[in-house]
């Protein structure tokens, strides 16, 4: 069975939401409202693309910072880094120094056979995924996954069981080059929830969340304590405890399984 190589595709993507997807020899614009639409876009395209032609898409992803993200987007949905081949630049010759004098150990008669130099064990050259090269490439992150699963009982009357990482809000998305399991849409009529609100993810067993700069901000209810959450920060969560994104919705985490 032979395995088809994967088609390229590139992609620039500005914060203004403005930007250009390019697969194969094909191109087309894209404008949306911000970086984070603009990225959704791309992911879905690329992923349909993979789906429709059943061939793996190369995505080369630049976003506004200027970091690109490497990925392999399979027709299947799965996404994984690319390793980069390591390009060596040849440095500039050694100047000579001269013949180098070869003495006998001390103690030697002439005629003592001078013991050989040992050889040099060959450099070992190993291939690493672009995550893990420090030349200001940006970072491609695997989709977590974990066997515990938790269920979100939200204030809107539905219950969603999750495993592994998603986002939550409004009207969430994939960003570039980062896959996730889950996509949680909220039901608000009012729009105090953030298109995206937070993120989730397993370790270890437990379930935390970030806020992703949301405009309603997060916090957490414990008992009689609440907790104000930092955008960008990591709270691991309990069974009971209840996460309230914006003011009007909220969702309680119990365990399952």
């Amino acid at each position: 069975m032979t395995t088809q190589a994967p088609l390229a595709a590139s992609a620039v993507v500005l914060a203004s939401g403005q930007g250009i997807l390019t697969i194969g020899s094909s191109s087309q614009q894209i404008t949306e409202a911000d970086e984070n639409a603009a990225r959704g876009v791309v992911m879905r395209a690329v992923l349909a693309h993979a789906r429709a032609t059943r061939v793996p898409v190369r995505l080369e992803a630049k976003d506004s910072g200027g970091a690109t993200a490497f990925v392999l987007i399979h027709p299947d949905g799965r996404a994984e880094p690319v390793l980069e081949t390591l390009r060596f630049v040849p440095t500039r010759p050694v100047n000579p120094v001269g013949p180098i004098a070869i003495t006998r150990p001390p103690g030697a008669q002439a005629g003592t056979p001078i013991p050989p130099v040992p050889p040099v064990p060959p450099a070992q050259i190993v291939a690493r995924p672009v995550s893990t090269l420090d030349y200001g490439v940006g970072e491609t992150r695997m989709v977590e996954r974990e066997q515990t699963s938790h269920v979100l009982r939200f204030s809107t009357g539905e219950a969603v069981e999750v495993y592994g990482t998603g986002l939550i809000g409004r009207n969430p998305d994939h960003d570039l080059g980062q896959l996730r399991d889950h996509l949680v849409k909220v039901s608000n009529r009012t729009r105090t929830v953030s298109r995206t609100h937070v993120e989730f993810g397993h370790a270890v067993g437990q379930m935390w969340i970030t806020d992703r700069n949301s405009g309603n901000g997060t916090a957490i209810r414990r008992g009689s304590s609440r907790i104000e959450c930092t955008p960008g920060q990591r709270y691991v969560l309990a069974p009971g405890d209840t996460v309230e994104i914006g003011p009007d919705v909220s969702f309680t985490i119990t365990s399952e399984g």
